[in-house]
């Protein structure tokens, strides 16, 4: 019988490559095939592919390659004090945070109609269906979210850490300051780490994406394992630009991205997505939301 790897056993499996690492003075991020290290099945040796995972109750996820890679890193261009989801971050108002969670409704009801979805959810792999990360794609289409963006490559890391964001696009950062560069030991924090890897739309396996979602009051800072200041001048700024062209090999445009742009730029929200809200959050008052929502947006006639 053919069976899909289940997520424990590939941790079981890397515990025993830095193990392996470890009393040989060996780094396990450099162990690739089987055939080098007999210390894990490694199905792929590139850092471009990814692995079907069975996570339990027949679903599946595509987690980003090499499998026995251990550390996931972080990049931004600034050291914020305290580090901080887009969701809970001090100059998010509430009323924001309840329309961007409006906006993420009407963003999701989109993608479950979108017909690759309908593909992906008829293609089993050994009677596993893929698990589809809605709050994942919407995190890395512009909404807010409880959770922080994690890559398992070093270079995405930096581009995010070299580059900043501005007008809608990525830009080379000309005059010299200091990045931030997050390492975190994925076994150590493997309970509170979210796989994103690939999804129906591109953006987060090009990221080679992973998340951790945070509580209001958590800060990142004191959940790593290690904090890398990087001083970032043109030189730098302009390799890691290059390497990713201006950020659209990570970020290609789709249509979805168009979509999102024009869901998060609207002043309309659907009663479909007050009525969803409400029934997820049903200690909101109805008539309280719809308050906030009328000094902001338009609310068509039921």
């Amino acid at each position: 019988m053919k069976i899909l790897m289940n997520i424990d056993a590939l941790n079981m499996l890397s515990r025993m490559s830095q193990a392996h690492a470890q009393a040989n003075n060996e780094n396990v991020n450099d162990y690739r095939t089987h055939n080098n290290h007999p210390c894990g099945i490694v199905l792929d040796n590139s850092n471009d592919n990814f692995i079907a995972m069975n996570i339990g109750n027949n679903k599946y996820k595509l987690k980003p390659t090499p499998e026995l890679y251990t550390t996931l890193y972080r990049g931004q261009n600034k050291f914020h004090k305290p580090c901080s989801p887009s969701n809970y971050r001090k100059n998010i108002s509430y009323e924001d945070r309840i329309i961007n969670e409006l906006k993420k409704i009407e963003f999701i009801r989109l993608l479950k109609i979108h017909p690759i979805l309908k593909d992906l959810n008829e293609y089993k792999i050994f009677d596993c269906s893929m698990q589809h990360d809605f709050e994942g794609l919407a995190q890395h289409y512009g909404f807010l979210t409880h959770h922080l963006d994690l890559t398992n490559d070093k270079n995405i890391a930096m581009f995010f850490a070299t580059t900043k964001y501005n007008n809608g696009k990525y830009e080379i950062i000309k005059e010299k300051q200091q990045g931030v560069l997050y390492k975190l030991n994925y076994l150590k924090h493997q309970e509170r780490i979210n796989i994103i890897g690939a999804q129906c739309l591109n953006r987060p396996g090009k990221q080679r994406g992973f998340s951790m979602a945070l509580d209001e009051n958590e800060n990142f800072n004191d959940l790593v394992d290690d904090i890398e200041f990087i001083e970032i001048n043109e030189k730098l700024s302009k390799y890691y630009y290059d390497m990713f062209n201006g950020g659209s090999l990570l970020m290609p445009e789709d249509i979805m991205s168009k979509k999102a742009k024009y869901i998060l730029e609207s002043n309309v929200i659907s009663n479909y997505a007050i009525n969803f809200f409400m029934k997820i959050n049903p200690s909101y008052n109805t008539e309280n939301i719809k308050i906030i929502l009328l000094s902001r947006l338009q609310i068509p006639p039921s």
